[in-house]
């Protein structure tokens, strides 16, 4: 109660006060004029107007992204979690002078676009079946750093230069985890084919790959790829074929 008749007694004579972590927007005329750091700051009665303190410390945004295509036309699901911090001062003032009287959720919904926009674009060069790599979510992850970075620095926004970005949770679709089963099933088969080169196994592995092929695709193409690395054995059966051929003749 006594801070806050204090506080009521100080800005009758222009004197505020700013805690640590904030800072004090400051409108002069009704224009955007500046900020005031933490501690005590004066203002021109009648001429100014302080605004409530900003927030520049970190913000927490947790972002889940839905359809995200990757190169080969899979959708994944993707949680993102972005640490970034606001600095008016930083801003261009047309952009600091809205953003200072806006609500926090704005500068959420704002790095949410932007992380939308550059995810989108990054996961769009690589093949769902590298998608959950290690090596590949850490390049994309420090990608989308700079990339933020470089977009909102108008902004006076920007993610933490470390660590700032993670990818959390990287979800396939369903018909894609069972495809890739099916694609790991038919790669056992084919290796105890490899161990016998009979000529007869040709059909055999005829109707596998045929099989696999007829199965609901729903116009994904990458749920294509077992079989593509299935066709791989092809030159091997056929050079199976002719040595066993050669032999029998002799």
């Amino acid at each position: 109660m006594i801070k806050r008749v204090l506080a009521f007694l100080g800005s009758w004579v222009g004197l505020y006060f700013t805690p640590d972590n904030r800072v004090t927007p400051i409108f002069r005329l009704g224009r955007y004029h500046r900020v005031k750091g933490p501690g005590f700051c004066w203002i021109v009665p009648i001429l100014d107007r302080a605004l409530p303190p900003v927030k520049t410390s970190i913000y927490v945004g947790n972002f889940h992204f839905y359809e995200v295509i990757t190169q080969d036309n899979i959708p994944f699901s993707l949680e993102l979690t972005v640490l970034f911090t606001f600095k008016p001062d930083l801003a261009l003032k047309s952009a600091a002078a809205q953003l200072v009287q806006a609500r926090s959720n704005l500068l959420e919904i704002i790095v949410r676009e932007y992380a939308n926009q550059g995810l989108r674009r990054l996961v769009a060069r690589h093949e769902a079946q590298t998608l959950a790599a290690t090596q590949v979510l850490t390049g994309i992850e420090h990608s989308l750093t700079g990339y933020l970075t470089s977009m909102m620095r108008n902004l006076g926004l920007a993610p933490l230069k470390e660590g700032g970005i993670l990818i959390k949770e990287v979800c396939a679709p369903e018909k894609f985890k069972h495809t890739m089963l099916d694609v790991k099933h038919d790669e056992a088969i084919l290796e105890v084919l490899r161990s016998y080169p009979v000529p007869e196994l040709v059909q055999l592995l005829n109707q596998v790959i045929f099989a696999n092929s007829l199965k609901d695709r729903s116009g994904q193409t990458a749920l294509m790829m077992g079989t593509a690395e299935h066709l791989k054995v092809w030159p091997w059966l056929e050079t199976s074929q002719a040595r066993y051929q050669n032999g029998h003749s002799s």
